[in-house]
């Protein structure tokens, strides 16, 4: 294939984990600044989670809408109500279970996936994954208005532990922007900021 990153199949992918990934701001209280993370939103028996990393959720954090207003330093006034928030701060992993019937849209509608989709069987040794997140470049937080782009990174699994999946990361990452509603190719340092992860 010449170019598969603007493939049918590609973009059929890619607009499948933009649905299901989800912006979380948090604000740390001992310095006031605001941060942007991101999560996989799960239906579990009529129940709406979202599976995240707990740096993103340790302190008060509030789902990211389209259009959020804020002022500076300030968290925005929530627009989904969060019910339960736990996790494991050793292992880095945490969750959110929000009130339902609420639409969350930023640069598209969001929806739950369903459990059946959260599994890596079978291995998946030599097969491409897609990581998602907010990485902090890039982000544009002032008085009043708050845009973020999603980024995705694609990669081929090269080994599988227990505990892990290795790949190679290559330095540049596909991002939505939302100014132009189109993908650009832009550089990355390391993975830091990717909290949420799709297949």
């Amino acid at each position: 294939m010449s170019d598969p990153w603007h493939s049918p199949e590609y973009k059929a992918s890619y607009l499948s984990i933009q649905s299901h990934t989800i912006g979380i701001l948090d604000r740390d209280p001992s310095d006031g600044s605001l941060s942007m993370g991101s999560g996989v939103l799960i239906e579990v028996a009529h129940r709406i989670f979202v599976a995240t990393a707990y740096h993103c959720i340790e302190h008060d954090p509030v789902i990211a809408v389209e259009g959020m207003a804020f002022k500076e330093g300030e968290l925005p006034s929530p627009h989904v109500r969060i019910l339960n928030k736990g996790g494991e701060p050793g292992l880095d992993i945490g969750f959110l279970e929000l009130e339902t019937g609420k639409r969350i849209v930023t640069e598209g509608t969001h929806i739950a996936c369903h459990s059946s989709q959260c599994q890596l069987y079978p291995t998946p040794v030599g097969q491409i994954v897609h990581v998602t997140g907010w990485p902090a470049y890039d982000r544009v937080m002032q008085p009043g208005l708050m845009d973020s782009g999603l980024c995705v990174y694609a990669t081929d699994v090269q080994a599988m532990d227990d505990d892990n999946l290795y790949f190679e990361f290559s330095k540049e990452i596909i991002q939505y922007d939302p100014a132009t509603k189109s993908e650009v190719l832009k550089e990355r340092q390391s993975p830091h900021g990717y909290s949420a992860a799709t297949r």
